[in-house]
């Protein structure tokens, strides 16, 4: 009675496992999320209150125009000029950001 397998054409077994166990299934990623208010254009919450960071709203100093600059400010991107040598944008009122 012939073989089913003889072992001259050898064969080969591959096999890969790759997982992640996470115990703990709160993630820090979600905090990340968009608000509503934010995939609207709104960013008139970003203060340290809300974002956690502490130099939300602060001065970070003066812009080719003489205007301060503020950490984390909107910029409108159509409003693109230059003063002098420096590119300058206006800021963008209340935080507002304009979808086209």
């Amino acid at each position: 009675m012939p073989m089913v397998y003889d072992g001259r054409n050898r064969s080969f077994f591959f096999f890969s496992f790759d997982g992640t166990r996470q115990r703990n299934l709160s993630s820090p990623g979600w905090s990340t999320l968009p608000t509503a208010a934010f995939k609207r254009g709104d960013f008139s919450k970003l203060d340290p209150a809300f974002s956690g960071i502490g130099q939300s709203g602060t001065a970070l100093g003066v812009e080719g125009a003489g205007r301060q600059v503020q950490f984390g400010q909107i910029f409108v991107p159509a409003s693109t000029g230059q003063v002098g040598s420096a590119i300058v944008r206006d800021p963008s009122p209340g935080q507002q950001a304009e979808w086209n």
